[in-house]
């Protein structure tokens, strides 16, 4: 993990979740404090607070006594009637309040845990932190942003520092939503239609992103930023998935099948939106992170995926 150091008074959200979860191991259980609906294993009765997690809460018994708050609760990837209203509340509403009790309860730094999907729709270009992309082109992404100007305005009328990290997707351990459904595609063990498939996507191992963030959370010249995130090393969907096989032991093989074949039968079917994220480009420049922060990402590709299925065993998933 990262030789910078931290203060032990932190306070996770989602620590239940993959990324809240992994962060509190990381730390620690038992230094960190933590608020969700469910308790995360190892840690302290003592150290967690139940809450529904949302934006009619005060959590002023969860954040007295704290110097740093990582908010890694989300909602994500809803069926719902008002999907925009269901986001609004859950990862902007709640946010705001959060940080604003957060402030007022004394809390230094406010770490939140944002997505690349702010910067808008998917393109061939690398996104770079040091262009103002803000363009969401859906309901999730644009509570994200939302949440975010509103985290600046809270530190602007506060004392309270406030990081944003943007994160693409996570894979590692346990990890769900796309990253377990490509992994399902590679234990059917038949062929795939991703042969033509020449995108380049920026992804990061739930490894990387946690010492990011524990960097972030005390590091000067972390503070009022704004940080991608990323294993600064972007592959294209079949090379992930041949990796992914590779960790598990698993040939897999391809097949060339026309990209706009395979787009029209997403339209047919309402899956659009899963074959642009299969064979879109969407990539991130972490320049800036590792140049401010001295940072760079600990461990590879290779070294997640196998971490992951403990070389081919399946274990962890």
């Amino acid at each position: 993990m990262s030789a910078h150091c931290f203060d032990p008074k932190v306070g996770v959200t989602g620590g239940s979740g993959f990324l809240g979860g992994a962060l509190i191991r990381a730390l620690g259980a038992d230094n960190v404090r933590c608020a969700g609906r469910n308790k995360p294993t190892g840690v302290p009765n003592t150290n967690f607070i139940e809450s529904k997690m949302t934006h009619r809460c005060n959590y002023m018994e969860f954040l007295l006594g704290l110097d740093v708050v990582v908010h890694c609760a989300a909602l994500a990837h809803i069926m719902k009637a008002e999907p925009l209203l269901e986001y609004g509340n859950a990862n902007t509403l709640l946010t705001v309040k959060l940080a604003q009790q957060a402030a007022a309860a004394g809390v230094k730094r406010f770490v939140f845990i944002s997505s690349v999907n702010v910067c808008g729709t998917e393109r061939d270009e690398v996104y770079s932190i040091h262009e103002a992309y803000s363009r969401p082109t859906n309901d999730y992404a644009i509570s994200k942003l939302e949440a975010e100007q509103s985290l600046v305005e809270v530190s602007k009328n506060t004392h309270m520092e406030v990081v944003i990290i943007r994160s693409p997707m996570i894979y590692g351990p346990s990890s769900k939503g796309n990253f377990r459904k490509l992994i399902q595609l590679v234990q059917l063990g038949i062929p795939l239609p991703f042969g033509l498939s020449n995108n380049k996507r920026s992804l990061v191992a739930i490894d990387n992103i946690v010492d990011l963030i524990t960097v972030c959370m005390s590091h000067p010249r972390a503070a009022n930023r704004v940080f991608f995130v990323s294993d600064d090393d972007d592959v294209s969907t079949k090379e992930f998935i041949r990796r992914i096989g590779g960790a598990m032991s698993r040939r897999v093989v391809f097949y060339p099948v026309p990209l706009w074949l395979l787009e029209l039968a997403a339209k047919i079917i309402g899956k659009e939106e899963a074959v642009n994220r299969l064979f879109g480009s969407f990539r991130v420049d972490i320049s800036l992170t590792k140049e401010v922060l001295d940072w760079v990402p600990p461990v590879n590709m290779h070294e997640q995926l196998y971490k992951t299925f403990k070389a081919g065993s399946g274990e962890g998933v």
